[in-house]
């Protein structure tokens, strides 16, 4: 199901591509990432956390690198099983800027102050 909000004056609810009322929509809707009646922010908090494949490592690497972490001042964690072991889980914006700097990567998803 594919469910949106535009937000304005006056919002306007969508569910399928029909335009619904607000109560029609919440009837379909029942998880909303969002707080009703604002619009998500752009560092909204249901980004947080965020997993990296491309900061990652092997996940026989993970102890190594989290103490590499801890000596350079950050406490970047990896998910330790599963099938995206290895990949870095950040908390927070800074968090990722910070690390993907110690790390010598470029972030060419990041926004404006990453």
């Amino acid at each position: 199901m594919k469910a949106r909000v535009i937000y304005g004056r006056t919002n306007k609810y969508f569910v399928e591509g029909k335009e619904v009322t607000k109560e029609e929509f919440d009837e379909v809707v029942t998880q909303k990432p969002f707080i009703p009646g604002k619009p998500p922010r752009a560092s909204s908090l249901t980004a947080w956390p965020m997993t990296s494949a491309g900061a990652g490592v092997h996940p026989e690497q993970i102890d190594e690198a989290e103490a590499t972490n801890k000596r350079m001042g950050d406490n970047v964690r990896y998910v330790r099983e599963g099938e995206n072991a290895g990949d870095a889980i950040f908390t927070d914006r800074g968090q990722r800027r910070d690390h993907l700097k110690n790390i010598r990567l470029f972030d060419k998803d990041g926004g404006y102050g990453d």
